[in-house]
């Protein structure tokens, strides 16, 4: 029992040393939180033929369902919304296997998946290639400065979001909804910021078919913005596809098929 206790008082010291952390601390410590959810993504990304033989790359759904239905955490499939709309809510941790999670803010995390990579039930793209682009760009806290998607190839295919503290007029009170874990609710501009200045809002996406949504991230110690955005490109997913082996031997196995055809080609019309 009194090691329990000595545990015990050392994770709450330890919690509460890491929320008094001046303003770039803590944002170390989110950015740690988002690189770990970010590997969980491109895992899952890399591994999905595992279960859907035939397909790869596709990313998970939100968890969307205020129910709690199919349970917290869960990315939910038939809330994804239809085909070629992205889709924004909590971040799915027990779907990708990992704990809750929350911020240096207390809060747990928001996802956002492009329409054209999520993996919804009623909602996945009809195909998924090397040529699939994302639908998200990512700028910089001054809501101009554009820090990923400059072009359709660079545009990232999902982002990660640590909420800040709550800003004035963001409400965070608990709902009777399925997020016992987490808290809160799932209403997303209790949690993620709008910036006046430049009409950008983190916790709305665009209703329209193959629209690019606009993120904006903080700087460190920042105070009117104070979300903190990690993203996730098609390249990222695709170089984490090539490092497989059995994908590697079916590229060379393609590579050679096409020398061959070319081969035969050039002594049949020399």
């Amino acid at each position: 029992m009194l090691l329990l206790l000595v545990l015990g008082g050392t994770v709450l010291f330890s919690r509460n040393l890491v929320s008094q952390l001046p303003g770039a601390g803590r944002a170390r410590a989110n950015a740690e939180l988002l690189a770990e959810a970010k590997e969980a993504l491109l895992g899952y990304a890399t591994t999905w033929d595992a279960t859907h033989p035939g397909e790869l790359g596709f990313l998970p759904c939100p968890d969307l369902d205020a129910t709690g239905l199919p349970g917290e955490g869960e990315a939910h499939e038939l809330l994804c919304g239809p085909q070629h709309r992205s889709a924004l809510g909590r971040f799915p941790w027990r779907t990708l296997g990992l704990d809750p999670g929350r911020t240096q803010g207390g809060e747990c995390l928001w996802y956002a998946v492009s329409g054209s990579w999520k993996a919804g039930a009623v909602a996945k793209p009809a195909m998924l290639n090397e040529d699939s682009s994302g639908q998200f760009r990512v700028l910089a806290a001054d809501g101009t400065t554009v820090i990923a998607g400059a072009s359709a190839a660079e545009r990232p295919v999902a982002v990660i979001i640590a909420p800040g503290a709550p800003l004035p007029g963001q409400l965070r009170a608990t709902l009777p909804a399925g997020v016992s874990q987490c808290g809160g609710s799932f209403i997303a501009a209790g949690y993620l910021d709008s910036d006046a200045a430049s009409g950008l809002s983190n916790a709305n996406l665009s209703l329209a078919a193959d629209a690019i949504d606009d993120f904006i991230t903080a700087d460190p110690g920042a105070t009117a913005i104070n979300d903190q955005v990690i993203f996730i490109t098609r390249a990222e997913v695709q170089d984490r596809l090539l490092r497989r082996a059995d994908v590697q031997a079916k590229l060379r196995d393609l590579t050679r098929a096409v020398a061959g055809c070319i081969a035969d080609y050039g002594q049949r019309n020399p």
